[in-house]
């Protein structure tokens, strides 16, 4: 009778969430979100990149508690200016002090293979936000990138080219600078492709580049954005009419790119960038990119939505043990995430749709 008018029903109400506590509550794993940028930022993340990455994780923090109010873990963030030693004594500390971390970050090649090295042979996991040009797998097999592979890149960015009759073998320019490994990959790519014609940032001078663009009608610059730079201001300052396809390291929402277009006083210069994510590709995306204007003033580039997804991923596995790597990729496609992934390459790259952005002289970028 006592029970029929519901005077024990809390307490077994109480006991049962008490029980669902303390099976899934786990607090073996801690997430330490690491991004440690050289001082002199030149083909390294910029400022910019260093401020979406918060953003993008603080909104991905919030999704995901909001979802398992049961999961607790501790989140320890270094994001900062430093050196490269730094960065390999700081991932190495985490790896021997720590049971079971979980490390994020890492937006550049170089960062996730130095970090590979620093957790080899500890039980360390890292999801890289920007790795493509590594084979971490080779390196840790503890270490993934959601970047998909420099190939990919590329493939999608040879389409685009091909799609534009005045790309032909004879009017195609591709800049690199060989002392960069990702430029040099992007050489190789381009040379197989039957494209013939290249320039050496060490050899040319971007105040003489107006001389040598003349009878070109489409550039690859194959250089990281704070790299190019100066070849795109040399570029828009001659009045060049063209096609010019930059890399995936191009951020065409930045503040950088957009002031650099606006200076463009004429039409017919058209940019093209691939990219793994646009904010229409699911409703999750649009959300995202809506609350990173609301709360944060600035459009999501993709190492925000990268660093989104990082962060969700990580928060999963440290609070349900499970796997980041490709046995559990159709559970990882339903955490809620702003990219769908198809799988993940032997390279520890996931691998996803890839997307080619243009962005016009004198008009707004198109999504």
């Amino acid at each position: 009778m006592i029970f029929k008018h519901g005077t024990y029903l809390p307490l077994i109400l109480l006991l049962n969430l008490n029980s669902l506590h303390s099976k899934n509550a786990i607090e073996l794993a801690n997430v330490h979100v690491v991004e440690i940028v050289p001082l002199d930022p030149k083909n390294y993340t910029t400022s910019s990149e260093l401020k979406q990455i918060r953003h993008a994780i603080e909104l991905a923090k919030v999704a995901y508690f909001e979802k398992n109010k049961l999961c607790k873990v501790v989140i320890n963030e270094n994001i900062k200016q430093g050196s490269e030693e730094e960065l390999f004594a700081t991932v190495k500390d985490i790896a021997l002090k720590n049971k079971n971390p979980i490390l994020i970050g890492l937006s550049r090649s170089t960062f996730a293979r130095i970090a590979a090295k620093a957790a080899a042979g500890t039980k360390l996991k890292g999801i890289s936000i920007g790795a493509s040009t590594t084979d971490l797998q080779s390196l840790n097999s503890n270490f993934v990138s959601l970047a998909s592979p420099q190939t990919n890149q590329w493939e999608s960015l040879l389409e685009k080219i091909q799609s534009i009759t005045s790309c032909t073998h004879k009017t195609t320019l591709g800049i690199f600078n060989t002392q960069n490994h990702l430029s040099l990959r992007f050489k190789d790519n381009f040379l197989k492709s039957g494209y013939s014609q290249t320039q050496e940032t060490s050899i040319w001078n971007p105040n003489t580049l107006s001389k040598h663009i003349k009878n070109v009608k489409c550039i690859f610059i194959a250089l990281n954005f704070s790299e190019s730079q100066q070849y795109l201001e040399a570029i828009l300052k001659s009045k060049w009419r063209g096609n010019i396809f930059g890399v995936g390291d191009w951020n065409i929402f930045s503040d950088e790119m957009i002031t650099l277009v606006k200076k463009t006083q004429y039409l017919g210069l058209n940019i093209f960038v691939p990219t793994g994510w646009t904010s229409k590709i699911n409703n999750i995306s649009t959300m995202f990119a809506k609350k990173m204007f609301s709360e944060h003033g600035t459009h999501p580039s993709p190492i925000g939505a990268y660093s989104y997804d990082a962060m969700t991923i990580a928060l999963d596995a440290a609070c349900n043990g499970s796997d980041i790597k490709a046995s559990n990729i159709s559970k990882i496609n339903k955490l809620g995430l702003l990219r769908h992934y198809e799988s993940i390459a032997k390279s520890g790259n996931f691998i996803s749709k890839m997307f080619i952005k243009e962005l016009k002289s004198k008009e707004s970028s198109k999504d």
